[in-house]
């Protein structure tokens, strides 16, 4: 096969080939040993050949394609490793220079730093004495300015405390012990605690100018007022004391003064006890506990009294005795001088006196046989006479014929007596009895009406005594309600004292905070003054308010203006999204005036409606007909005579419709009434009135009709409620100005 054959069938192949050889003719040594060797192919079989070796020269190019590449790539990875390498080397030549540059810079940079590390490590040793010089200098002056602050502040408590004890020894004198003397006990307490502390004994050794004088000054008023506590509490002992015995004291002379009865132990046990108690309270010295001695004096009194009572019912007793043991004893000497002791006595009257009276007040008695006592006397004489001469010379029975003898002469003599005696008896023994009967009727009569007289007598002076005593006992009462009352008051007095001085103790604590809030005061003020209670936000918030209320009066047509106060905010914004929910404008809100203006223009078709019987132009056009011929006079007068008669009557049900007429009928009626009250209503300038009638009562198209009416109405409502609202706000927001 001819190569120009070759080049003919296929260029782009022998292109390739003669770049193929090419290649391969070159000097590379890697290239040598291959050889190309091309196959001429005879013509008888052209296309077979043809084919076949365009296989054969596909492969060999394919293979030669693919060794080209391996070689290429190997090449390429030589002198890519031969430049990496290259690379490497003048990279590890520049870092090796870079770290020899580097150790230079560093050591530079180290020499450097020691350099300034030393110089800073200096200074800063010099800035650190310096500041701790400084330190030390402020700390001393510091704690100079505190150990004075501290013996200022001790020197100020010291000072306060000498002047409350100065108070409590002036005036403890003239206090009530049992109120102060707790609150006074705590007080000291805490006063000696104070002196005891480390600060005043600082105080004391401090070199300031006076605190040594003002300091022994605290301690000596300290220990007298310490005297002063101990003599309240003596003297608040003895004060008990004697209360404790003045109530027994009083208790037993009010017994005494209301019963007559009284216990002498126990009266002069409380006596005692309050004896003592003066002597003690005497002696504490103290001015407020003069107490008076009253109740001594007066149970004193009562105390002699019971015993002089007690005294003479003893000697009454005992004449009473004498009198009765005389009188029973019936001898008229000891009747007699028994009488006479117990009137020395002043015993009270008794029946033993009056029978001794009467006793003293008989006759002598006398001896009743005078002629008999002599012969009998006579005759004794002689047998005694008798007896004696002759008892020497007789004997034995001449003796005892005598005796006998003798005893016969008295057994006659005594028949004979007896007899006389018994005559003399009976003759005055009628006599002696109706003597008898008439004295013992005398003295039954003198008796009763003596002890009448001394029973009146005794219940006088009774009434009297009682009188007195019950005089003296409400003089005890109202002179205790008084003590008790002057101490009550003094009690009153001394608590109402102490709420003062607790209330002037805040009021100086509140002063010292005060004047300690002064330098706090200008913040504050700022602080003030930035917030929304500053007079300045306040008036703006008025002017707002005022302007807001100039719109609103004006149905909304100038801009609202938004304040800082938060309710004519709120008032604002709810009045624009009810606008903005029905769909008005603020400037489209007619007056009060416009809104009757615009009623009475409407009016005649809503009269219409009320006839329309059903929706159509010809309806329409007979609703205006009978609108216009239509008066609602007569409607208004109805009405007017119908609430007139309900205020009278009360509720006046409706009456039921015909049925002929039918439902429309009735509801044209009910709403031309309705037409006619809101009329009546809007020329009275009713208008909330008006809209609630209309919206609870018309019906149908006639209330088709008046919706647009009602909303403006109810809108020009909402402002002027909104207005009022604001202006009471501004008055409220004036009125805080102006306090």
């Amino acid at each position: 096969m001819r190569p120009s054959r070759l080049r003919s069938l296929n260029s782009p192949l022998a292109r390739l080939l003669r770049a193929g050889r090419r290649s391969f003719s070159q000097g590379d040594p890697k290239q040598q040993g291959l050889d190309v060797n091309v196959v001429q192919i005879s013509s008888s079989s052209r296309l077979p050949r043809i084919s076949a070796a365009l296989a054969a020269t596909c492969a060999g190019v394919g293979l030669l394609v693919v060794q080209k590449q391996k070689w290429d790539q190997e090449s390429q990875l030589k002198i890519d490793a031969h430049e990496a390498e290259l690379r490497r080397v003048r990279m590890e030549a520049e870092a090796a220079a870079a770290a020899e540059a580097a150790k230079a810079a560093e050591a530079e940079a180290i020499a450097q730093a020691n350099a300034a590390r030393e110089d800073a490590e200096r200074a800063e040793k010099a800035a650190k004495a310096a500041k701790e010089a400084q330190d030390a200098e402020d700390k001393a002056r510091r704690m100079l300015e505190q150990k004075r602050a501290e013996l200022a502040a001790v020197a100020e408590q010291c000072s306060q405390l000498l002047a409350d004890l100065k108070l409590v020894v002036e005036g403890s004198e003239y206090a009530e012990a049992r109120l102060d003397t707790q609150d006074l006990s705590d007080f000291l307490q805490q006063a000696q605690v104070f002196v005891d502390g480390e600060a005043f004994k600082s105080l004391r050794e401090s070199p300031l100018d006076g605190m040594a004088e003002l300091t022994a000054q605290c301690a000596h008023d300290l220990s007298a007022a310490k005297d002063q506590l101990a003599k309240l509490s003596k003297a608040d002992a003895a004060e008990k004391q004697y209360e404790a015995a003045a109530a027994e004291m009083r208790a037993e002379r009010q017994s005494w003064l209301l019963s007559g009865d009284v216990d002498a132990s126990t009266l002069a046990s409380a006596l005692s006890r309050a004896q003592d108690a003066l002597s003690e309270l005497r002696t504490c010295g103290l001015e407020g506990f003069d107490i008076d001695d009253g109740q001594v004096v007066a149970a004193r009194s009562v105390l002699s009294q019971f015993e002089c009572a007690q005294q003479k019912q003893q000697s009454w007793e005992q004449h009473r005795q004498a009198l009765h043991s005389a009188v029973t004893g019936d001898d008229a000497l000891a009747c007699e001088h028994a009488l006479q002791e117990a009137r020395a006595a002043t015993c009270p009257p008794s029946a033993a006196m009056a029978i001794a009276e009467e006793m003293q007040s008989l006759p002598k008695p006398k001896r009743l046989p005078e002629m008999t006592a002599g012969p009998v006397q006579n005759v004794v004489d002689d047998c005694m006479a008798s007896a004696t001469a002759t008892n020497s010379f007789l004997s034995r029975s001449e003796l005892l014929d005598q005796a006998s003898s003798l005893a016969h002469s008295l057994a006659i003599q005594y028949m004979l007596d007896k007899q006389e005696l018994a005559y003399s008896w009976q003759s005055l023994l009628p006599e002696w009895e109706r003597q008898t009967t008439e004295k013992m009727a005398r003295l039954s009569n003198d008796f009763a009406g003596q002890k009448t007289h001394q029973k009146l007598k005794d219940i006088q002076d009774f009434q009297e005594t009682a009188s007195e005593r019950r005089a003296e006992a409400i003089r005890d009462a109202m002179s205790e309600v008084q003590d008790q009352t002057d101490k009550d008051i003094y009690s009153l007095q001394s608590e109402r004292m102490q709420e003062l001085w607790a209330e002037l103790s805040q009021i100086r604590h509140e002063l010292d905070d005060q004047v300690q809030g002064l330098g706090r005061t200008p913040e504050h003020l700022q602080k003030l003054w930035s917030s929304d209670r500053s007079p300045d936000t306040q008036a703006e918030s008025v002017s707002c308010s005022a302007v807001n209320l100039l719109a609103l009066r004006e149905g909304c047509r100038e801009q609202l203006r938004k304040s800082n106060d938060s309710f004519a905010n709120k008032v604002i914004s709810h009045v624009t999204e009810e606008l903005h929910a029905l769909g008005k404008d603020a400037a489209s809100i007619p007056t009060e005036q416009e809104l009757q203006r615009h009623f009475h223009e409407q009016l005649p078709q809503l009269v219409a409606a009320a006839f329309e019987p059903r929706t159509g132009l010809a309806s329409e056009i007979v609703g205006r007909i009978f609108g216009m011929m239509y008066m609602l006079k007569g409607e208004q007068d109805e009405a007017s005579m119908h609430a007139a008669l309900e205020s009278r009557l009360g509720t006046i049900p409706s009456v039921a419709s015909v049925e002929d007429d039918g439902i429309q009928k009735h509801s044209q009626k009910h709403n031309l009434r309705t037409l006619a009250l809101a009329t009546e209503l809007v020329d009275n300038g009713r208008l909330a009135e008006a809209v609630d009638t209309l919206d609870g009562s018309l019906s149908g198209l006639c209330r088709s009709r008046a919706d647009y009416w009602m909303s403006l109405a109810r809108m020009s409502l909402l402002l002027h409620q909104a207005s009022e609202a604001l202006l009471a706000r501004s008055m409220c927001l004036n009125a805080g100005l102006s306090d």
